[in-house]
């Protein structure tokens, strides 16, 4: 990964529900993914701003989408671009290289 472009913890949590999403999707859509399924308390202008510094850094796209159907106004949909998810496949190797041999049991330290 070059400098400036290393995922944070929510920036690869936002990238991963966008793509689970499997269509371009709204940041309302992409926080109502994370909060279904992590259960995390966040704030949706934190979502808002991860997804603009996702496509900073060509992790994402953003195109303009109609709104909520009767809104009569449109939103901003991402989509991850082919270097997010590669860079979703990298981190995702990464953590694995790093888990595999982790023992979760007690290793006999105290506390």
């Amino acid at each position: 990964m070059g400098r400036g472009r290393h995922l944070g913890e929510l920036e690869q949590a936002v990238l991963v529900a966008l793509a689970r999403l499997e269509e371009p999707s709204s940041a309302r859509r992409v926080y109502s993914e994370l909060v279904s399924v992590t259960g995390r308390d966040l704030a949706i202008a934190s979502v808002h701003v991860t997804l603009t510094r996702l496509a900073d850094k060509g992790f994402v796209r953003e195109r303009m989408g109609p709104g909520p159907e009767g809104s009569g106004r449109s939103v901003r949909h991402f989509s991850p671009t082919p270097a997010g998810f590669e860079e979703l496949r990298s981190v995702r190797q990464q953590w694995l290289k790093l888990w595999d041999g982790v023992r979760l049991e007690s290793q006999g330290t105290s506390s």
